[in-house]
């Protein structure tokens, strides 16, 4: 049987990350990352649309509350020691320098994810930790024996960091369910989040692959849960881009006890009187083409019928202020129902995992098994888009990897 110090169980970012950290903490160590699929970090890949948006500036714990669910206030701990300066400072040392865009999100200075990966690669092996790719662990036994697919290994430590199920298609899946039912580890079920919300496919049909930059919010009868502003995105029976897709959190559990819910979409804000000045301006322009400019083309068609102007061949000029008071209501309160939100295989992060009144928030370490972590999103944290996931793994991993190395 192979031996090992540390077993780090899943090789996508918090297992990389803590298994790096692990090492450059101890050199001694033995550090052993045991990945199911036949190559590490192929999630990681594809994050911030294939740029891998490593961090957020106001990814703290000061913020954490605002931009993370699940466990908001657990999260505290790992940030506070692990800021997105030190995550920043820690990925330059080993040779990704990174770039700050205008909203505070970082980037590497290449933009592409692929550069992420391959550092951690490269130091990992300059390190001297062993990465087994094809390993799916089984079975976790007493005194962290690990056997499944690739054999058994004996660790004085083991990480749980497998991840949820969102991205499925790049091989995720629930194996933190299932180590959970081993372990006698309580869990939260797993459920999609930031993703797409179903809709009437009927309502978005013609909108299918249409952009609008706006506002959306999230309503349970009159009462906003949510609002976001950025991309809208139309999709196959859904409405998606990153200002609704992280609307899905807040979706799940008035979902779950049958509560009627609306999005609204805000795609544009002109007062009647703006309006009747394009009137006035544009009085020969087709009614199909009065809000191109002003939205696209499809958009502004579908917006028209929204307001329930018909005969849209007929020219600027016939339209009633009547008219035009019901387009500047189909233009800032575009309503569609939801009906459920998109499924694991289209989500970009998991809700729920382990429950954190389980681990210890500063090292990671279960309260009842001594020498078992769990890291990332194998743990019942869930944060907005936009670099806030990726610097929970990073800190969540180094928390680990500093209680470990000193165990």
């Amino acid at each position: 049987m192979d031996r090992t110090d540390v077993a780090v169980i899943g090789g996508g970012a918090s297992g990389l990350f803590c298994a790096l950290a692990l090492k450059r903490l101890n050199p001694r160590l033995r550090v052993t990352v045991l990945e199911k699929q036949d190559r590490v970090g192929r999630k990681l890949l594809a994050t911030g649309n294939g740029r891998c948006n490593l961090t957020n500036l106001r990814a703290t714990a000061e913020e954490a509350v605002a931009f993370y669910h699940g466990g908001g206030g657990f999260a505290k701990a790992a940030l506070a020691a692990f800021s997105p300066a030190d995550a920043c400072a820690f990925f330059r040392e080993i040779g990704l320098p990174v770039r700050r865009d205008e909203a505070g999100r970082f980037y590497p200075m290449s933009n592409q994810a692929a550069s992420v990966l391959d550092v951690l690669r490269f130091s990992l092996a300059e390190a001297g930790a062993e990465i087994r790719c094809g390993f799916q662990v089984r079975q976790i036994c007493p005194a962290f024996v690990l056997s499944g697919d690739g054999g058994e290994i004996s660790s004085r430590i083991a990480v749980l960091a497998v991840g949820g199920p969102a991205g499925s298609a790049l091989g995720a899946g629930s194996d933190a369910t299932r180590f959970a039912g081993q372990l006698r580890i309580p869990f939260v079920p797993f459920q999609p989040a930031l993703c797409a919300l179903r809709t009437d496919p009927a309502l978005v049909r013609a909108l299918k692959g249409q952009r609008v930059r706006g506002a959306v919010s999230l309503y349970e009868g009159e009462a906003c849960l949510a609002r976001q502003e950025g991309e809208i995105l139309f999709g196959e029976g859904s409405v998606s881009g990153i200002a609704a897709m992280q609307l899905a959190r807040f979706a799940l559990e008035p979902l779950r006890r049958g509560a009627k819910l609306h999005v609204s979409v805000c795609a544009a804000d002109p007062q009647t009187s703006e309006l009747a000045l394009r009137r006035a301006r544009l009085p020969r322009r087709a009614l199909e083409d009065f809000l191109t400019g002003l939205t696209g083309k499809r958009v502004g068609m579908a917006l028209m019928r929204q307001a329930g102007i018909d005969r849209l061949s007929r020219t600027a000029e016939t339209l009633t202020d009547a008219e035009l008071r019901g387009l500047e209501a189909a233009l800032s309160d575009w309503r569609f129902p939801v009906t459920g939100v998109m499924g694991f295989a289209d989500a970009q992060i998991s809700a729920g995992g382990l429950r954190l009144s389980h681990f210890d928030p500063a090292t990671m370490e279960s309260k009842s098994i001594k020498g078992l972590y769990a890291i990332g999103e194998a743990l019942d944290v869930d944060g907005m888009s936009g670099g806030f996931n990726l610097q929970w793994a990073w800190a969540s991993a180094m928390s680990c990897a500093r209680a470990a190395a000193r165990a």
